[in-house]
């Protein structure tokens, strides 16, 4: 096809000479063109077009007359019309013919790329299954033949009957017992409540033995199974293939889980609610499959239209053909008509009239509104693939001349959904642990961050990972350090994680060989380890917190340091993009589940 538009388009645009020598005549009527774009469409004509002229005879076998026959009908009466006026030009000196060589062949050819885009975007589409469905585990930890009793029907703790295989929850407060129906699936309950494990028996199963009411064990760093609810333990997950933020979610006693969501750094034991097909996953893979194989409205009116149009334009065809050759035979229409249109004798009325009624197959088939349309939907949805946008179906594509207003999600989308350090203040470096030589302000500032990093190597937190990412990459590219000074990041000895707060951790100092003690994490955190936040500190957590920055505080043997603060970085083209959208005239808003000053902060750095 690309020799073919080459011969047809470009070259009688860029060279006179060469388009001459192709018009000279091989026989009177038939040029070197002619015949070169005879050649190089049969293979479209049967090669390319096999699969439309195959899918057209099923068609016709069950009378279903649709897309596949409308091309094939088109294009085989565009090619045999040609190769029939070469024929009659061998033939008949005095005939002159038009071809549609290249309309056949080019035709083929774009239905053919709109199809390859349609595979294309159905392909990304099922990349993005494929890696929704990976991660979901293999397998489950339950614990066997365990239900759940109130501890206040038990005489307040201890044992819940003879069953040692029961879960008892014995709390100093009221537990409160959500049933939905049947049985009970949510546990509501203060923070200081006492749930313990009786008995039972662990487990490992395969993912589709699990079933709603069992009891899963979730180990740190490990995968949430299925959707349920926490009756035990309290840890921090990773959510973000569910709602794309990047920082963890505090669970405790009573809240929901989704499958296939990361625990971090505590045990959870999880009440079975939503398996198989009814899960969070699963729904969002049904979405997505479903987008691949809905059609716009406008579509299926096309599809309606092509099975009515395609037996109406065999029926003109042949109509044309029968009122062209009596029209001629009875005189109706004269002789002359016949030697003006083919430079033949008189006595081809059916030539002809068979022209006549090829010409209204090449001219009607296929119609505009039977290919553009999904056309137009293929390679929209291929282009929105190609850019990293999955389109739900040709409805969406077809509603959105209409949109007026258009709602972001911060994190992934306008942010990069990373985190990475963007300020580090080492405000009382008096405080960091001695060493047997003077530190300069860069090496103070470098033991500080090398404490971190050391801390921070114990747990799989985000802001973890951001931090000890940004310390190694400082220290590597560190060109001032002396050999013996050298200063190294080293595995904590102990750690004590707590979700949703901070961590504490024993490491060793990095240009010393005594131990210190690490504290990091939020004020709630320095507040229930007894460490009374200053003024200094106060402030320069508000001014990170007021560059967007999440603010963690820094405390080392009991005695405050410094303060990192943490962003999640702009994408380059996010204000090109909503600039973009304000001068079509659509209003953009921002949804996040960060807090709302961190949000305004987002939203004014992107106008």
């Amino acid at each position: 096809a690309v020799p073919i538009m080459i011969i047809n388009m470009i070259i009688p645009m860029i060279s006179i000479g060469l388009k001459n020598a192709m018009e000279e005549h091989i026989i009177p009527r038939v040029t070197y063109k002619t015949l070169l774009l005879f050649i190089l469409s049969t293979p479209v004509q049967f090669w390319i077009g096999y699969r439309f002229h195959r899918a057209a005879l099923k068609g016709l076998k069950h009378c279903n007359l649709g897309m596949d026959f409308l091309v094939s009908l088109g294009t085989t009466a565009s090619y045999f019309y040609s190769v029939m006026s070469v024929l009659l030009a061998c033939m008949y000196k005095e005939f002159h013919g038009q071809y549609f060589f290249e309309s056949s062949a080019l035709l083929l050819t774009f239905v053919v790329m709109g199809k390859l885009m349609e595979s294309y975007a159905k392909g990304k589409t099922s990349d993005a299954l494929a890696k929704l469905l990976k991660l979901q585990p293999k397998t489950a930890l339950i614990i066997e033949g365990c239900t759940i009793v109130d501890g206040n029907n038990d005489g307040g703790g201890g044992g819940g009957g003879d069953d040692d295989d029961d879960i008892t929850i014995s709390s100093n407060t009221n537990n409160k017992l959500i049933s939905d129906g049947s049985n009970i699936n949510v546990i509501a309950a203060s923070s200081n409540n006492n749930v313990t494990i009786k008995g039972g028996q662990e487990k490992m199963i395969d993912i589709t033995l699990l079933q709603c009411k069992d009891i899963a064990k979730v180990l740190p760093g490990s995968t949430i199974p299925a959707d349920g609810v926490v009756v035990k333990g309290k840890s921090t997950v990773d959510e973000s293939m569910m709602s794309g933020e990047a920082m963890p979610v505090r669970k405790d006693i009573g809240m929901n889980v989704y499958g296939s969501t990361i625990n971090h750094a505590g045990t959870l034991y999880v009440r079975i609610t939503r398996v198989g097909k009814d899960t969070a996953l699963a729904q969002i893979v049904r979405v997505v499959e479903e987008a691949q194989t809905s059609k716009a409205p406008i579509e299926k009116i096309a599809d309606k239209i092509s099975g009515i149009f395609a037996p109406v334009v065999l029926t003109l065809s042949i109509l044309t053909f029968f009122g062209w050759f009596i029209a001629l035979s009875t005189g109706i229409a004269p002789q002359s008509w016949v030697l003006q249109q083919t430079g033949m004798s008189n006595s081809n009325n059916f030539v002809f009239s068979f022209l006549f009624a090829i010409a209204v197959l090449v001219i009607a088939c296929p119609c505009a509104l039977g290919l553009a349309t999904p056309t137009a939907v293929m390679v929209g949805s291929g282009v929105g693939a190609a850019n990293g946008i999955l389109i739900k179906g040709g409805h969406a594509l077809e509603m959105a001349h209409k949109i007026t207003t258009v709602v972001f999600d911060k994190t992934g989308t306008i942010t990069k959904g990373k985190l990475n350090v963007v300020e580090v203040s080492c405000l009382l470096p008096s405080n960091l642990p001695k060493c047997s030589h003077d530190r300069d302000k860069t090496e103070e500032t470098n033991v500080f961050l090398a404490l971190i990093a050391s801390a921070e190597l114990g747990s799989e937190h985000p802001l973890a990972t951001a931090i000890v990412k940004y310390v190694k990459t400082k220290l590597s590219n560190e060109k001032q350090q002396r050999d013996d000074r050298k200063i190294n990041i080293n595995e904590p000895s102990s750690i004590d994680i707590e979700p949703g707060l901070g961590l504490k951790a024993t490491v060793t100092v990095p240009d010393g060989k005594h131990s210190c003690t690490v504290c990091i994490g939020n004020r709630a955190w320095m507040n229930t380890l007894g460490i009374d936040i200053n003024e200094e500190f106060e402030h320069e957590m508000k001014r990170c917190e007021n560059l967007g920055c999440t603010a963690i505080i820094i405390a080392i043997d009991g005695n405050l340091v410094g303060v990192i603060g943490l962003l999640d970085t702009l994408k380059e083209d996010a204000e090109k993009s909503i600039n973009a959208l304000w001068r079509m005239g659509i209003d953009v808003h921002m949804i996040t589940g960060d807090n709302k000053r961190t949000a305004s902060i987002v939203a004014e750095k992107i106008g």
